[in-house]
């Protein structure tokens, strides 16, 4: 499967939108309206799922790298407005999805924590862990994966 992604950023008119292949992994959570992690002209880069389609013209496409969004950040109306305002005012769909989502939300998202933590004893990395959901739903989730014994969680 592959995604049509809008990267969010300006583009001149003649950029138009962008394929990127699904991985399987992924295949199941994303839909349109998402935002996604992508590379883009070899540098990491936020995009928004325009479509998703089975095939493509094109031999070779990079993988989207991960899902940032819980659910589809734009509704199917915005986008449809979206599309609008590209045919109406001739502008490319980045430029006008970089001007849809407000800059720290996007930040927010990207945001991950760049500290590495060290235990004592062994020294060895501790990679920070990023749960989004509800109280409940995280509570589950620690009980179910995490190993706590003599162990201190921060929230």
């Amino acid at each position: 499967m592959y995604a049509e992604v809008a990267p969010v950023m300006r583009l001149p008119y003649t950029f138009n939108i962008f394929d990127y292949s699904i991985p399987e992994a992924l295949a199941s959570g994303i839909s349109v309206g998402h935002i996604v992690e992508i590379t883009f002209r070899g540098r990491r880069a936020t995009g928004v799922v325009m479509g998703i389609k089975e095939t493509t013209e094109l031999k070779r496409t990079f993988p989207i790298k991960r899902v940032l969004s819980a659910g589809a950040a734009l509704s199917a109306e915005q986008l449809a407005l979206a599309e609008y305002i590209v045919k109406e005012y001739f502008a490319s769909p980045s430029t006008v999805m970089n001007s849809f989502l407000p800059h720290t939300a996007i930040r927010s998202l990207q945001a991950l924590p760049s500290v590495s933590i060290r235990k004592k004893r062994k020294e060895k990395l501790v990679t920070p862990l990023m749960i989004r959901g509800s109280a409940e739903q995280v509570a589950e989730y620690l009980a179910e994966k995490s190993d706590t014994a003599g162990q201190t969680l921060l929230l």
